[in-house]
C-alpha cells in the first residue's frame, strides 16, 4: 500500500515539473540558462584566481628556497677562501690577532714614533710579520691597501682592499675574483699614505656568519663597547693604532663617511660630530688639527640606507726603524 502511495507522489511530483515547465516561457528559461552561465562562468574565475595564487606562492617560495641555498653557498665559498688565504700566507694566521690584542698599554708608547722600551720588540715582530702578509698579497694584487685587526672580535683580521670606485670589492676578493662576501676595502677618496687622510674610511658586508664586519654590531653592546678600545690598520710602512670613539648606526648619505674637508677646522668639526652621535661615550677623546680618525661602516640589514659606523681616534703610529 505505501509503495502504491509512494509511486503516486512521485509520479505527481513529475507531472507538477513537468507542466511547470509547459506553462514557462521562453524569457524564463533564457533566465535560467543566463543564470546557469553566470555561476558557471564566476566558478570559472574563481577557480583561475586560485590557481594563478597557487602558482603565485609556489614560485615565491622556490626563489626564497634558491636564494637561501645561494646564499649559504656564499657563506661557505667565503669561509673556505680565506681560510686557504690563511693557508697560502701559513705565518701564524690569526694568531697574530690575538698577538695584537696583547700590544702594551698606551702608556709605554711615544705619541707619534711608536712604542718605546721593551714593547719595541713586540711592535717589530708583529708589524715584520704583517709586512710579509701585505707584501705576499700585493704580488698577486697591487690593490692590497693593508690589513685591519679589530681586537676583541672573532674574525676581524683581513686584507684591505682599495678600487678605484667603490663598488668593486664589494663583491669581489683580493685575487679579483667573484665572491660575494666581497672584501674590506678602502674608500676609492682615500690616499695610501694613511696618516694623509683626515678620514680613513674602510666598507665591509654584514655577514651572518660572524665574517667580514658583521662583528661590529658587537660595539653596540655597551659592555662591548668599554672592554673593546682599539682598532689596528697594518701597512707595509707601519702601524696605525685607532682608539674607538664612537658608535652608532646612520643613513650612509648623512656624510659620516666624508674624506675631504676645506679645512682643518671642517674636519675638527665633523670629527666632534662623529663623537657626539655615539651611543655611548669614550673618555679622554680630543681632536686639533692634526688629529685622524678611521670609520669602518657595514650595512645593518634592516633598510637599505642604514649603516653601522665604528670611529677611532689615531693615538699611535708605529714606523719600522
Amino acid at each position: 500500500m505505501s509503495e502504491n502511495k509512494k509511486s503516486g507522489a512521485e509520479v505527481a511530483s513529475s507531472s507538477l515539473f513537468l507542466d511547470s515547465l509547459n506553462r514557462a516561457s521562453d524569457d524564463d528559461i533564457c533566465a535560467i540558462t543566463e543564470e546557469w552561465e553566470k555561476k558557471r562562468s564566476a566558478e570559472r574565475k574563481s577557480n583561475i584566481i586560485r590557481y594563478i595564487l597557487m602558482g603565485f606562492f609556489i614560485l615565491v617560495a622556490l626563489i626564497s628556497v634558491i636564494s637561501i641555498v645561494r646564499t649559504l653557498a656564499g657563506y661557505r665559498k667565503a669561509e673556505n677562501f680565506y681560510s686557504d688565504m690563511y693557508a697560502y700566507l701559513d705565518d701564524g694566521g690569526a694568531s697574530i690577532a690575538s698577538e695584537t690584542a696583547r700590544i702594551p698599554s698606551l702608556d709605554s708608547f711615544g705619541t707619534v714614533n711608536g712604542p718605546k722600551g721593551s714593547s719595541s720588540a713586540v711592535y717589530n715582530q708583529l708589524f715584520l710579520r704583517m709586512r710579509t702578509r701585505i707584501l705576499s698579497l700585493k704580488e698577486i694584487n697591487p690593490d692590497i691597501y693593508g690589513w685591519v685587526i679589530v681586537p676583541g672580535t672573532e674574525n676581524i683580521d683581513y686584507p684591505v682592499l682599495q678600487g678605484t670606485d667603490n663598488d668593486f670589492y664589494l663583491n669581489h676578493e683580493y685575487t679579483k675574483g667573484y665572491m660575494q662576501a666581497g672584501s674590506i676595502y678602502a674608500d676609492y677618496h682615500c690616499d695610501r699614505e694613511v696618516e694623509r687622510n683626515f678620514n680613513t674610511v674602510l666598507y665591509g658586508h654584514n655577514m651572518q656568519n660572524d665574517m667580514m664586519f658583521s662583528e661590529l654590531i658587537k660595539f653596540l653592546d655597551k659592555d662591548f663597547f668599554e672592554k673593546n678600545e682599539y682598532v689596528y690598520l697594518y701597512t707595509e710602512n707601519g702601524i696605525y693604532t685607532y682608539r674607538i670613539f664612537s658608535v652608532f648606526k646612520a643613513d650612509y648619505r648623512s656624510g659620516y663617511v666624508e674624506t675631504g674637508f676645506p679645512s682643518e677646522e671642517d674636519f675638527i668639526t665633523f670629527a666632534k660630530d662623529m663623537k657626539s652621535k655615539s651611543m655611548y661615550e669614550r673618555t679622554g677623546i680630543e681632536f686639533d688639527e692634526n688629529s685622524r680618525i678611521i670609520t669602518l661602516s657595514t650595512c645593518t640589514n634592516g633598510l637599505k640606507s642604514d649603516r653601522y659606523c665604528v670611529q677611532g681616534l689615531l693615538v699611535d703610529v708605529y714606523y719600522q726603524p
